[in-house]
């Protein structure tokens, strides 16, 4: 069916953008987080994001999972600077809440495309709660911002191979990709790998450097 609540989530950040223009500061700053929200997926609005990931066809959803992202991520270091201390609160708790919501609705999921939407969204709501505790995008913050954007891009283009060849995939009934394709069963090894942030790669380093220099 037609997503309808992703295509609200889209209009809302439309009219976001709309208003910035329009309001003075300090309300544009509140107001034009919206959008940023929305392309770099925060909750409640993550559902444009999620819908893009897990319903367009072909590899629009890798291509998107890198570029949406990127816009949000360019856009709040930005911004940064001009961001009320208020905002940068309620951004660390609205962030918190995102990466475990994130991370319950990944492990619920029976859809690859769904399930890497929703570890996008977790593993990315740390790094918005590093850049609001912080009030700064450190270069191992980009690095990490930067691993995480290539595992998932090559997770959902590997998952678009597999379902070009065998239709669609239920992560409950799919087994034995081993057997099957074992050339790309290595490679989803080594990108499944470095998404559980495992010391050989870099998704791990930067998250240990950010986690190492902030005193929160």
């Amino acid at each position: 069916g037609v997503p309808w609540y992703a295509i609200g989530v889209l209009a809302l950040g439309i009219l976001s953008l709309i208003l910035s223009v329009v309001y003075p500061e300090p309300f544009r700053i509140f107001i034009l987080l919206i959008p940023l929200a929305i392309a770099w997926p925060l909750w409640p609005v993550q559902g444009a994001f999620v819908a893009s990931v897990s319903c367009l066809p072909g590899m629009l959803p890798a291509f998107l999972a890198v570029l949406l992202p990127s816009v949000g991520f360019y856009g709040i270091s930005t911004v940064l600077p001009v961001i009320p201390e208020g905002a940068l609160n309620l951004i660390w708790v609205i962030a918190i809440v995102s990466a475990l919501y994130g991370s319950l609705l990944a492990l619920s999921q029976d859809s690859m495309e769904t399930l890497l939407a929703y570890a996008h969204m977790a593993l990315g709501a740390i790094l918005w709660w590093y850049v609001a505790v912080t009030q700064a995008v450190a270069q191992g913050a980009v690095a990490y911002f930067g691993g995480l954007c290539l595992v998932i891009c090559g997770l959902l283009l590997a998952g678009q191979h597999i379902r070009a060849r065998f239709g669609h995939l239920d992560l409950n009934t799919s087994h034995g990709l081993a057997h099957i394709m074992p050339g790309l069963s290595v490679l989803f090894v080594l990108f499944i790998t470095a998404a559980l942030g495992l010391p050989i790669f870099s998704l791990f380093s930067a998250f240990m450097g950010m986690m190492l220099g902030t005193s929160s």
